[in-house]
């Protein structure tokens, strides 16, 4: 009876309830029920974090594979769709690569059930534990390969599930101190992609790949780093003295501007060229997940999203999905855009700064975009006042005329401009690609006009 008394708490989410019976020792916290499920794993189904958090600081195994099916708690967190809970239950050491009895691991599940974001997170979990090995001196080093005060903003750039190299380098300018280290942490990231390919027993290929990736960016923003502090006139020595937040807004808008700029064809053909560099400069060629890379790059030209060096390498990363988010934002890369270009609405942004930072390219195109938002539009009143006119028809022709009543030719009251508006597409194809480039040349980032549209609300 306690035992159902706890599940009924937890269904409830009634935190200090549930802790109030396990403290009065009624019911035990890895106890479960008829079916092989414990707490925890009933906490994690119901998509509860602090739930979750409360029953492992109470002992709860977060390992338990008791369930019939041979379910953990992470198999129901990832089914719940719940990200907090998915990611409470990893940094409590949930193992990823466990399966159930149809052999499916908390991924492969959260896939089937359509919780993409849930996949990307579980394939881009990294126990801080790897960065901290590298912020202790080893051997006859005399400094560790990492600070300490590094860590910290190390694993999160190696957790971020957006790797679009705009929003890297986004991220990078949020740290002052990491910024001022690109290189220091760009040899670790490749450090981890080394000791993941050579593990005796095999290695995260996917961690790999992607360590090395962003080791690239990092050393091409410490280039430009470099160039802008050559500019004003600073050696490295001198760094120190520079206003680190300044420069880095300069390598921001330098290395965007590069990577955002368009070719006649709306593909941003740099920023293509620079993934696939990145790419094929993956040292371990004889790895499955590279030579699947690449061969996919060589029969897929970059004319959308899937197909982009961008696609599929987050495709490979973070998991295949059925579909792409259309409210994808243009400049960063990151979902769930709610603001729309307010001329065009063809292209959507995170706010204002990504609207700033991509007006530079887009203004070449705003006025096509709107061109081709206007003629879907029409198209889909059109389609609608068709369909109207169609069901019309039919309901008037299943009942019989009254005698000497007159008829109205079918169609004649249907009005074509009153059907539903279809929403602006996404516009020019958000692909990915550039090689090292070099950006000079082309100016600092420009701001969109004062009487031109900027990002608004979306319609």
């Amino acid at each position: 009876m306690s035992l159902k008394e706890l599940f009924d708490h937890i269904s409830n989410d009634d935190l200090e309830a549930a802790k109030a019976l396990l403290a009065g020792g009624q019911v035990k916290v890895n106890d479960a029920d008829e079916h092989g499920m414990s707490a925890l794993q009933h906490a994690s189904f119901k998509g509860l974090p602090k739930m979750c958090q409360m029953l492992l600081d109470q002992g709860a195994d977060v390992h338990w594979d008791g369930h019939e099916h041979g379910y953990t708690a992470l198999h129901f967190a990832a089914l719940s769709g719940s990200e907090p809970t998915v990611r409470c239950l990893l940094a409590a050491g949930a193992r990823a690569d466990r399966t159930n009895s149809v052999h499916r691991t908390p991924a492969q599940m959260a896939g089937f059930v359509g919780n993409h974001r849930v996949v990307a997170l579980i394939n881009n979990f990294i126990p801080r534990e790897l960065i901290d090995y590298y912020t202790v001196a080893r051997g006859q080093e005399t400094e560790p390969k990492l600070l300490p005060s590094l860590a910290a903003p190390t694993h999160h750039l190696l957790m971020q599930v957006n790797l679009h190299p705009v929003h890297i380098v986004n991220v990078l300018r949020q740290s002052a101190q990491l910024f001022s280290h690109l290189v220091r942490v760009s040899r670790v990231l490749e450090l981890i992609s080394e000791r993941e390919v050579r593990k005796p027993s095999g290695g995260n290929d996917v961690l790999a790949v992607k360590a090395h990736y962003l080791s690239c960016v990092l050393r091409s923003l410490d280039e430009a780093r470099r160039a802008e502090l050559k500019k004003l006139g600073s050696g490295e020595g001198e760094a120190t003295e520079v206003d680190q937040k300044e420069l880095a807004e300069k390598v921001y808008s330098h290395m965007s501007r590069a990577w955002l700029r368009c070719n006649d064809s709306m593909v941003e053909e740099y920023q293509e060229n620079y993934l696939r560099g990145c790419i094929k400069s993956f040292p371990c060629r004889e790895t499955p997940l590279f030579q699947q890379l690449v061969a996919n790059l060589a029969r897929a030209p970059p004319a959308a999203v899937e197909t982009s060096a961008l696609g599929l390498l987050s495709a490979a990363i973070n998991g295949q999905r059925a579909f792409q988010d259309e409210k994808q934002c243009f400049a960063c890369g990151e979902e769930g855009a709610t603001k729309r270009c307010a001329q065009c609405r063809g292209v959507q942004y995170c706010g204002r700064e990504c609207q700033r930072v991509h007006w530079f390219t887009h203004k070449k195109f705003c006025a096509v975009l709107k061109q081709r938002v206007i003629e879907q539009e029409r198209r889909a009143a059109a389609a609608a006042a068709a369909e109207a006119a169609a069901t019309a028809g039919g309901e008037a022709a299943a009942l019989p005329a009254a005698d000497g009543a007159a008829t109205v030719p079918e169609g004649e009251d249907d009005d074509p401009g009153q059907g539903p508006v279809q929403a602006a597409g996404q516009g020019p194809a958000q692909n990915a690609g550039q090689g090292v480039a070099q950006a000079a040349g082309q100016g600092a980032a420009q701001d969109a006009p004062l009487n031109q549209p900027v990002a608004g609300e979306a319609r």
